[in-house]
This record gives C-alpha cells, sequence and structure tokens, in this order.
C-alpha cells in the first residue's frame, strides 16, 4: 500500500479518553484562528510560520491544501484535536512523512496548542494518540519530533511521550522513538 492509501485508510475520527482527533475541517477555521488569535504571543515565539501573521484567507488556503493532500497524497498530514467535553480546539498536529522508501516508514510530528488549553496534558494525550497509530496502523519504523531551545512545555511533551534523544539532530533540540522502543501507545 502507498503512503496515499495507507493514510486514508487510518481509523479516524480518534477517540481518546478527552479528545476528539480528526482531519481539519472547513468548520474548524473559525476555531483555530481564534485559538490562534488567542496564542499569538506563544506561537510567533516558538513556531516559525508564525512569524508572518497569517490572516484568514491564508488559513483557508492552507485548509483548503490539506484536505487535498488527505485526498490526493502528499508528504504533510495535519490532525485537529477538540475536547470532547466542550468541542472546544486544543492542538493542531502535522505528521510529514519524512522517509517511506524502502520500507523506512520515518514519519516527523509536530504540534501547537491553544494557549488556554496548555498544562492539562491534551498535546501529550494527542501526540501519544498520533504515535500509537503511526506505529500500529501505517507501520512507522521511526517518529521523530522536536522543539527549540528553551521551549520547556513542549520538551516536557516530548519526554512524557517516551522520545529518547536523537543522534541524528539538526539545529532543534530532536528526539526520536523506533518501533522497537515504541511503549505500547
Amino acid at each position: 500500500m502507498d503512503q496515499t492509501d495507507t493514510f486514508k485508510a487510518l481509523p479516524l475520527p480518534l477517540h481518546t479518553s478527552r479528545l476528539l482527533i480528526r482531519k481539519p475541517q472547513p468548520s474548524d477555521l473559525q476555531d483555530v484562528y481564534e485559538a490562534m488569535q488567542d496564542s499569538k504571543p506563544e506561537l510567533q515565539r516558538w513556531m516559525s510560520w508564525a512569524k508572518e501573521w497569517p490572516d484568514q484567507e491564508e488559513l483557508k488556503d492552507f485548509y483548503n491544501q490539506s484536505a487535498d493532500v488527505w485526498e490526493n497524497g502528499g508528504r504533510h498530514y495535519r490532525f485537529e484535536c477538540f475536547s470532547r467535553e466542550n468541542d472546544r480546539f486544543t492542538t493542531s498536529l502535522g505528521v510529514s512523512i519524512d522517509d517511506w522508501e524502502k520500507g523506512n516508514r520515518l514519519f516527523h510530528i509536530s504540534y501547537w496548542a491553544r494557549s488556554t488549553e496548555t498544562g492539562q496534558g491534551y498535546t501529550t494525550e494527542a501526540v501519544k494518540a498520533l504515535m500509537g497509530m503511526l506505529f500500529n496502523e501505517a507501520g512507522a519504523k521511526r517518529i521523530i519530533t522536536g522543539h527549540d531551545k528553551g521551549n520547556i512545555a513542549s520538551q516536557r511533551v516530548i519526554e512524557k511521550c517516551g522520545f529518547k534523544p536523537d543522534p541524528h539532530g539538526s539545529d532543534e533540540i530532536s528526539y526520536e522513538l523506533t518501533s522497537k522502543q515504541n511503549p505500547g501507545i
């Protein structure tokens, strides 16, 4: 099965004890944009894409591109997370397929959280659920992630998810988890 078919076959939406995790939908735009506005200082500090602040039209274009990837394939897949208790947007997740050839199945996870929802474990819960799906359903052999130096909150999420320092890391502080290290998520 190729990567497009593999992602189309993922068992979505995912349900955790507190979250609904699914593909982005056009109806999410307003909630996500409000979360971005609420979180602007933190996003601009840590996320390179937020340095040039997107307006709603740019976000709409991004969502259309994300939908196209889910439909036609690509390397970058988005997931949105909502509280099951109150339907409030909490976290945005990204998965990049860094290596699919020769059975390597290397994925890179990225994320950002709505600032008013941080410190409650939502991002850790979402990343763990996504990791489980990538290992168990998409055949991941290795998952990498990282954070900027000084982003302690992101570092805590990564460590709680079981990632280990990545000896092949880049400019950011990098971590990896292989299918052999998978803690049975």
